[in-house]
């Protein structure tokens, strides 16, 4: 975050689908490259074992105006 850039704000939604589970977390901070994630860092990690044990996703859309990152966990069949 830049602190010249103002509040930092921060938001989380949840919602539940036919599908499963959906958490949503959004700020308004600088973004960054997602591409830029390194193996076995901590969203990389989360990552793999929601895929692995779950088969949940995690997904982040980022630009200069912010981040979203989206968590799908299906229900159990």
């Amino acid at each position: 975050m830049n602190p010249d850039s103002g509040p930092l704000s921060i938001s989380v939604k949840t919602r539940k689908t036919d599908k499963g589970s959906e958490i949503t977390v959004k700020d308004n901070g600088v973004g960054f490259n997602p591409e830029s994630i390194k193996p076995n860092s901590t969203l990389s990690n989360i990552k793999e074992r929601l895929n692995k044990y779950m088969g949940g996703t995690l997904s982040i859309v980022s630009s200069p105006d912010g981040t979203t990152v989206t968590v799908f966990v299906p229900d159990k069949k």
